[in-house]
């Protein structure tokens, strides 16, 4: 093919390919803190107004082997849409396909850190499969079927497979399949159809981006702020406070952040009143079990004259984490 007839396809590809070797000559792609740097879809960092990690992280990969297979699928699905649905039609569905992977993300899997072309290119393939559902006239036996199978098969992977954002390819393959729906409406309905879906999209994004003041992603916002400023027991109270107010569903996301808050506000009295700080990390590990938080419990205990939970507590921590060296040496000490 004539990549003048593929002109989306290939900048896209471009974009995608610029914007990695520009992450590159600045740090190490493949490491979480430089793509949060550039861009990567974060839900803290969202609640606290920064809406354009919905056009940035997209366009973000965690190294050359995951550009690699997003560019060779983008190449495959990409021509294919860009030759059904033209041009404009192929960049409008890529688009909407892409800020609705981060949105899906961000609603259903708040706690991940994510990246990457695959929602937006899941999103053709929604594309391709509306096609394929309304013109079935056009294509070759079992065509419709294939799609599916490839639909469901990489979705299976997704569940299967560690480090893959399910959610994101929901919402592309979604956002896909809508955007071409809309796009076989006739004329003056397609414009207004597309304005629509344009508008809710906005809306789901300042929602995000910008939530009400004492909502849960506010303080959620406010509390890792706060984390980030170490002023840890402001981050306890608020994330604390977030959490009860959040859905169940929203635990995944605040287990982390509320065992970090905790965890460095015990460090924080440790010295001055190591029974407070012993209520520091009983709570953080309940959040999250880390052989650090255990490590430094046991020094709480031991410092507030609880010999005998201190030397429990090691014990289980040692069960748990048996070639921690530096629990090891606790052992050795006591």
């Amino acid at each position: 093919m004539d990549k003048r007839e593929n002109i989306v396809t290939w900048l896209l590809i471009s974009l995608n390919l610029m914007v990695y070797f520009f992450v590159a000559l600045h740090g190490n792609p493949e490491d979480p803190a430089v793509l949060l740097k550039y861009g990567a879809k974060w839900a803290p960092a969202i609640y606290k107004g920064q809406w354009w990690r919905f056009f940035t992280a997209p366009f973000l990969h965690f190294g050359l082997l995951h550009l690699g297979m997003n560019l060779y699928a983008l190449y495959i699905v990409g021509t294919q849409v860009e030759y059904v649905f033209g041009k404009a039609n192929c960049l409008l569905i890529y688009l909407f396909a892409a800020l609705w992977s981060v949105l899906a993300s961000l609603y259903f899997c708040p706690e991940s850190i994510s990246a990457g072309a695959s929602g937006a290119i899941f999103g053709l393939v929604g594309a391709l499969l509306c096609f394929a559902l309304f013109h079935r006239r056009y294509l070759r036996p079992g065509a419709l079927l294939n799609l599916i199978v490839v639909i469901g098969i990489n979705l299976a992977l997704g569940l299967l497979m560690s480090g893959i954002d399910n959610f994101a390819h929901l919402g592309g393959v979604i956002a896909g399949f809508a955007v071409a729906f809309l796009l076989t409406f006739k004329t003056k309905k397609r414009m207004f159809a597309v304005i629509g879906f344009a508008f809710l999209t906005a809306i789901l994004i300042v929602n995000a981006a910008f939530p009400p003041s004492g909502s849960w992603r506010q303080l959620s916002a406010a509390g890792s702020e706060a984390l980030e400023g170490q002023r840890y027991p402001e981050a306890v109270a608020l994330l604390e406070k977030a959490r009860e107010k959040a859905p169940a569903d929203a635990e995944r996301y605040f287990r982390p952040l509320v065992a970090q808050a905790h965890f460095h506000a015990g460090n924080k009295v440790l010295k001055q009143d190591p029974k407070l700080a012993a209520r520091h990390y009983t709570q953080a590990i309940s959040c999250q079990a880390d052989p650090a938080a255990y490590h430094n419990l046991v020094l709480a205990y031991w410092a507030s004259g609880d010999e005998k939970k201190a030397k429990e507590t090691l014990g289980l921590a040692l069960k748990l984490y048996p070639e921690t060296d530096f629990l090891l040496d606790l052992q050795a000490k006591f």
